[in-house]
């Protein structure tokens, strides 16, 4: 399959492809957003083993790159968190090909929000409001549909 940057159906099922397209991408950003998605995948949950490797690390920031290349959107610190739950998912969390469209089903879905161009930086009251919104709704939804991993993410 051929790796058409910017088109929703880039992404074939095969992860290696995922991997190829995710990396060009990454390397189009901007060099603070690169640098702010390495940041925030090394702050996500290093509590939980499945978040210290370097490899995982690498994977969310490369989920995270394509994410925002996809919806055409600039990244929003939190959105990592939210990327991480479904890399917790059990035969989900290892294709980050599943990760990343279940992040983007999740997100049109419940947090479109994320998805509005803010021409303010993303430091400002409107940006963090949205922040402390996407986590609420997070928790709720979680509670609702799974509350043994919410527990576990509670931890």
């Amino acid at each position: 399959a051929t790796c058409l940057i910017g088109n929703r159906d880039v992404f074939s099922e095969e992860d290696e492809h995922f991997k190829t397209c995710a990396r060009t991408t990454l390397n189009k950003l901007e060099e603070t957003t690169q640098d702010l998605l390495v940041v925030d995948a090394r702050r996500t949950r290093p509590s939980l083993k499945r978040f210290r490797s370097e490899d995982a690390r690498q994977e969310l920031v490369e989920i995270l790159a394509s994410f925002s290349q996809r919806e055409k959107v600039r990244y929003v610190q939190g959105i990592n968190e939210i990327a991480a739950m479904f890399m917790l998912v059990p035969r989900v969390g290892d294709s980050p090909t599943l990760v990343l469209e279940m992040l983007t089903a999740f997100t049109r879905k419940y947090a479109p929000w994320d998805l509005e161009l803010d021409e303010e930086s993303d430091h400002s009251s409107s940006a963090f409001s949205r922040l402390k919104t996407r986590f609420t709704l997070l928790s709720y939804l979680l509670i609702y549909h799974d509350p043994d991993l919410h527990m576990r993410l509670e931890r």
